[in-house]
């Protein structure tokens, strides 16, 4: 059983915006691999803005929401979401030394468990594309750490251009795998 919304035909009539989606995606990663530090700095500061709205948000549902059991929690995360969007728009520097430790860390754990899965898979096919991904993401991790702080000009803004590409070329792949579709 397959689902309708992802047969051939439905991909096919979105070719066009799946093809301008991965030319923007394109742009916009060699835009933020030829500017890493711009990007980095860009990326700090939408997510500084992201958690000022969605304080802003918590806090309208803690004051007007229906269910009052939670309105304490409500508006204490609330709080928290609006101090930490406010420290990272206003300590942009700092904040991207932060988030460029949090992507390390994460690269790490993310590191170490693929390496781990990929032995409780051995055999399967497959199982050295997991485990050379494991090392890859170890190995950014320990490049993170003892680069840091001087990686944190252009570590996430590098990282995202290289995904923003690796995605764009995913969609361009899957709008030019279509046939057009039929009038």
């Amino acid at each position: 059983m397959t689902d309708s919304s992802f047969s051939s035909e439905a991909i096919a009539k979105s070719r066009g915006w799946f093809i301008a989606g991965g030319i923007l995606l394109w742009i916009t990663g060699f835009v933020s691999i030829v500017y890493p530090e711009i990007a980095s700095l860009a990326i700090v500061q939408l997510v500084g803005a992201l958690l000022l709205v969605s304080g802003v948000v918590s806090l309208f549902l803690a004051v007007f929401g229906k269910h009052t059991s939670h309105r304490v929690i409500q508006f204490l995360l609330g709080l928290i979401r609006l101090a930490a969007g406010a420290l990272l728009l206003v300590h942009v520097v700092v904040g991207l030394l932060a988030l460029t430790l949090l992507l390390a860390a994460v690269f790490l754990v993310e590191g170490v468990f693929s390496i781990v899965t990929a032995f409780r898979v051995k055999g399967h096919r497959g199982w050295g594309w997991l485990l050379f991904n494991g090392v890859v993401t170890l190995l950014l991790a320990v490049l993170l750490y003892i680069h840091f702080p001087s990686a944190a000009d252009w570590a996430i803004g590098l990282l995202f251009g290289i995904n923003a590409i690796f995605g764009g070329t995913s969609l361009l792949m899957l709008g030019a795998g279509t046939a057009a579709p039929k009038s």
